[in-house]
């Protein structure tokens, strides 16, 4: 039988205690958080287009740009976590609300891309995907069409890494 001052009663009581607190400030904080976070909802990756034709393209005129937009329709926020390129010759950046992602480029090729990146896009906003295309990044004799892909990485409809391509062609001239 325990007794009244007995250490193990002492010791089950103090643990009963901690538990029912820290599970009231547990609780506490965990309906807080969704109260205000956006993150609950689904996200959902809309595109206005994933191609794009710049047609002839002067190597003498130097880099194009063409802006991919990208839309969340969705109720979460949807979170960019990486992009890529097909090719050296290209380049992404991604602009949520004029907050600029630094560069991305073709992994392994041109140094490294940005680790630990990532952009969120909330509920009803819209982002801009800028692809820059140098034609002369393959020398003076890379003419004709080329076709290159920009890839990025999101948690669209609740799922991680889901992967969205972005194309574009052109025909390089000197």
């Amino acid at each position: 039988m325990i007794k009244k001052n007995d250490p193990r009663l002492i010791i089950f009581m103090s643990a009963a205690f901690i538990l029912i607190v820290g599970g009231i400030i547990l609780g506490v904080a965990t309906s807080s958080k969704g109260e205000n976070d956006n993150s609950s909802g689904v996200a959902k990756l809309s595109v206005d287009s994933t191609y794009y034709d710049f047609g002839d393209v002067s190597m003498a005129k130097g880099l194009v740009n063409h802006t991919f937009k990208i839309t969340n329709e969705g109720e979460g926020e949807l979170k960019i976590s990486n992009i890529s390129t097909s090719c050296m010759c290209t380049t992404a950046v991604l602009d949520v609300a004029g907050e600029k992602s630094p560069s991305f480029g073709m992994p392994g090729h041109g140094g490294a891309n940005p680790t630990f990146w990532s952009a969120t896009i909330k509920p009803n906003q819209t982002a801009d995907l800028i692809v820059t295309f140098d034609p002369n990044a393959h020398g003076p004799q890379a003419t004709g069409p080329i076709t290159r892909v920009i890839t990025i990485y999101s948690n669209d409809n609740s799922q991680s890494n889901v992967r969205r391509n972005f194309t574009f062609a052109a025909n390089v001239v000197k």
